[in-house]
């Protein structure tokens, strides 16, 4: 999580972007501002959950950087599930790692795999 942008982010800015619905526009907001998931939620009188859902999908949107939300280091422990084999479910790629591995921080990184280009020329 540094400062640079990194290849990812640069081509990330560039893309052509779906415009957010207002509740998406104000967690988005309040991500920014760097309230936590838990002070966002109890902030907007939502649920945990909801939160969390509202971030994976903001992450598939281009809003918001995977790297902001899971270490790079946690990010490829999860990654490297696929190393053999594609996992068929998120238990299975959940029951590979380490208990304090979270199914939010697995479907971050699956969210983020749904928003890198195909090849160089994207």
């Amino acid at each position: 999580m540094t400062d640079e942008k990194s290849a990812w982010m640069k081509w990330n800015h560039t893309k052509k972007r779906k415009k957010l619905t207002d509740t998406l526009e104000i967690t988005n907001n309040l991500f920014f501002e760097k309230l936590s998931i838990p002070e966002i939620a109890k902030k907007r009188h939502f649920k945990l959950q909801t939160i969390e859902y509202q971030i994976i999908e903001l992450i598939t949107l281009g809003y918001i950087y995977l790297g902001d939300v899971v270490e790079d280091s946690l990010a490829h422990q999860i990654l490297d599930t696929f190393e053999h084999q594609v996992p068929e479910s998120l238990k299975e790629i959940k029951e590979k790692l380490p208990e304090d591995i979270t199914y939010f921080q697995i479907k971050c990184v699956l969210a983020s795999i749904n928003n890198q280009p195909d090849s160089i020329h994207d």
